[in-house]
């Protein structure tokens, strides 16, 4: 695996990954287990 094909696959999995844990966050905020200050 060349260094441009890891880049890419690593940028590829970066956004999706982005938006579970925004769901995630989301969720849990939602369920009132998260606090905000």
């Amino acid at each position: 695996l060349d260094r441009d094909t890891g880049k890419s696959a690593q940028s590829a999995f970066s956004g999706p990954s982005k938006l579970v844990d925004a769901f995630q966050v989301h969720a849990e905020i939602e369920e009132g287990n998260v606090m905000l200050d």
